[in-house]
């Protein structure tokens, strides 16, 4: 039984512990990053000043890690103390995951962790009378969000969106790969990494590599590049990812 081919994720590696390069190498992949869009964090200012209005928040709602990271810079330990008990509510379990990990469990209400903005934003409107009072909650995003949840949440809850970061193109990691044989597959973990990847892909030797998703808006993304995924994973997870391929 020969080993499979090798995996390309268009990813950042995440130190110190992966969960995709380990859930892969469990099953005998070698793993290659290739890390297609850069981040950036901005209106730090916005988020401090929307952060001491805690008084005005129910909670928070996360959109991703990069949310996570965007007010972890920002939030100060006496800040932490005013927010701990409110709901903070995340899209996804590796935004959960990063929310606990980075302030060490610190919030008692880390909530949601449905897959898609759609599928929390449902998790919202169901809690019975949660929001009665306030109906107020702090959404952090990046510029190029959906409208799913803002959309669903309309007239029900107040939100307060704050753009935290921006993502841009960044293919120089593309530029430096020198493929010694093709992926088995590639691997697409957002909308604007299957924008920036979609020609790289037509022009090398990892054309002939199998294409998987890590959702629906990503695989629908893909489509629209003409690089269909042949997989979309059931879930953002590392074990979802791998069972699809």
């Amino acid at each position: 039984h020969c080993a499979p081919s090798p995996v390309c994720l268009f990813k950042e590696r995440t130190y110190p512990v992966d969960p995709y390069e380990q859930a892969f190498a469990g099953c005998g992949y070698e793993v290659l990053f290739l890390p297609l869009v850069r981040v950036q964090y901005c209106n730090t200012e916005a988020l401090l000043e929307a952060l001491k209005q805690h008084t005005s928040y129910d909670g928070i709602i996360f959109t991703s890690r990069n949310a996570v990271y965007a007010f972890g810079d920002v939030i100060s330990l006496d800040m932490v103390h005013c927010w701990k008990d409110k709901s903070m509510w995340c899209v996804g379990p590796a935004t959960a995951h990063a929310l606990r990990e980075s302030t060490r469990g610190t919030f008692t209400h880390v909530l949601g962790e449905e897959g898609s903005a759609a599928a929390l934003a449902r998790t919202i409107i169901n809690i019975p009378q949660r929001y009665q009072d306030k109906h107020r909650l702090l959404y952090l995003c990046g510029q190029n969000r959906r409208d799913d949840l803002p959309s669903l949440l309309k007239g029900v809850i107040l939100l307060d969106e704050v753009v935290v970061y921006e993502t841009q193109y960044d293919t120089s990691s593309l530029n430096q790969v020198e493929w010694t044989e093709s992926p088995g597959w590639v691997v697409f973990f957002s909308p604007l990494g299957a924008e920036s990847a979609s020609s790289f892909l037509e022009a090398s030797c990892a054309s002939k590599a199998k294409r998987a998703a890590i959702g629906p808006s990503t695989g629908e993304a893909m489509t629209r590049r003409n690089i269909p995924p042949h997989v979309i994973a059931d879930k953002p997870t590392p074990e979802a990812l791998v069972h699809a391929i």
